[in-house]
């Protein structure tokens, strides 16, 4: 917090910010919940279903009413697919990103035309209507259970399910580029195998993340209290533990790890605003495929999916790369719902 403030005060940053579109995004959200409350209070309906007819109405007025149920029809044919492999909140997610490696694969096929789309939905909205109903409805694959243990050691406090839908726009600076340091640069031979120095750097800072976050969480006592509050958070309230500053430090330990590898990579990518979205796919995939509360099986879910990606590249088929990382999620997902390596958590499932 304090380098991001000091960045912004010595760069003057803060002259680039959109504040009077962030006003106005804020001001609409802020009219959104408030229109949204009669459903919720009324009709009984839960946030992300009053959210989202509050959404589609919107889009009916501004865009015509054809968008409108363009839009509908894919949101619960997703859900459709993502209930088949994972019950919870990200069904809708990943039923949009099945959804969206498969027409990768199916692109040089002559079968894109809007019939097919609209046939294609209306037989998996028609084949799954149940599931549809309850996620609308009943707010089972829109709302998570938030635990909160206040500052009473004997305490529990446990917030109802809400909904959230959200809108992100990147905004900001131009794409920026940085230069590998001149003490990094160089290749790496071994035999016929030529690599670069600076990616060889990254592996190792990378395996050591991977250890030192391993024996974080194995081999200390906050690790244990962590491992415990993610299997069982009501029992370790009742045990006098407050969750907060263990899970605030378990985010502060996230946020470090994600800017130091912002930091290792600007010589690769190019900064910008968005270049978090170029990341957050390959990272679900990774955590879908290694299984919820699984530290070795997000690492071998990572090896296999960059292996994937790999694969795809050398052989000349880069555009299909990551159609078939998504393809590797489905297997997985049809063989194992869990995971590679995931554990049966009663509260996600």
């Amino acid at each position: 917090m304090a380098a991001c403030a000091a960045g912004l005060g010595v760069h003057r940053l803060w002259e680039a910010l959109p504040f009077p579109r962030f006003f106005e995004h804020a001001l609409l959200a802020l009219l959104a919940l408030v229109a949204a409350w009669p459903l919720q209070r009324w009709l009984g309906w839960s946030r992300a279903a009053a959210l989202s007819a509050l959404w589609l109405l919107a889009l009916c007025v501004f865009a015509g009413p054809v968008p409108m149920l363009a839009v509908a029809m894919l949101a619960a044919a997703a859900i459709a697919i993502g209930s088949l492999v994972m019950a919870g909140p990200v069904a809708l997610v990943l039923g949009l990103a099945l959804i969206a490696g498969t027409l990768g694969w199916l692109l040089p096929w002559p079968i894109h035309h809007r019939a097919v789309y609209a046939l294609a939905c209306i037989g998996l909205i028609a084949w799954r209507r149940t599931a549809i109903a309850d996620a609308v409805l009943k707010d089972q694959y829109y709302g998570y259970r938030f635990v909160t243990i206040t500052r009473h050691p004997q305490s529990l406090t446990v917030a109802p399910r809400s909904g959230v839908i959200f809108s992100v726009e990147a905004q900001g600076a131009p794409p920026l580029s940085y230069s590998i340091p001149s003490y990094l640069k160089g290749q790496i031979f071994i035999g016929d195998f030529v690599y670069s120095y600076y990616r060889t750097i990254l592996l190792v800072i990378a395996i050591l993340c991977v250890a030192g976050l391993w024996l974080l969480l194995q081999k200390t006592s906050f690790g244990r209290v962590v491992r415990a509050g993610v299997q069982n958070p009501d029992m370790v309230g009742a045990l006098g533990i407050s969750l907060q500053p263990y899970m605030a430090i378990v985010a502060g330990l996230g946020i470090g790890l994600a800017g130091l590898a912002g930091v290792l990579l600007a010589p690769i990518y190019a900064v910008h605003p968005a270049m978090g979205a170029e990341i957050i796919t390959p990272a679900f995939v990774v955590v879908v495929i290694g299984g919820l509360g699984s530290f070795w099986g997000v690492v071998i879910a990572a090896l296999l999916v960059g292996l994937v990606k790999g694969v795809m590249i050398a052989v000349g088929y880069s555009a299909g790369s990551t159609a078939a990382i998504y393809l590797l999620m489905l297997i997985v997902l049809l063989v194992r719902p869990r995971g590679l390596l995931g554990e049966r958590i009663a509260r996600f499932e």
